[in-house]
């Protein structure tokens, strides 16, 4: 497996040829952090380059479900600047982070 797919937060296998199966692994639950969505971004722009890839299995490794959704305590969602016009500036920036992780899946 190349070592493009080596993420802390998503082990990737193959199965079979061309089947690339990636699992969220971020127990308990698998919320879903900044970390995890960068992370997601690398690894789908990765296998829509990779000639290998045919198809993508996106699954879980955590028994209890597949993810209970966004983080919302982690810490880069929640940080505020000193007036309201910068926290939506930070704001924005991590719902760019978000969106490109989208799209990375949407466009492999």
């Amino acid at each position: 497996m190349p070592s493009t797919y080596a993420a802390q937060l998503i082990n990737a296998t193959f199965p079979s040829g061309g089947v690339l199966v990636l699992a969220l692994a971020r127990p308990p639950v698998n919320a879903f952090s900044t970390d995890l969505f960068r992370q997601l971004d690398d690894v789908f722009r990765a296998a829509s380059t990779d000639n290998d890839v045919r198809c993508v299995v996106l699954t879980s490794d955590v028994a209890k479900g597949f993810t209970a959704g966004l983080d919302l305590h982690s810490s880069d969602l929640m940080r505020q600047a000193d007036d309201p016009a910068r926290t939506a500036l930070l704001l924005r920036d991590h719902i760019a982070v978000l969106q490109r992780a989208v799209s990375a899946i949407q466009e492999c």
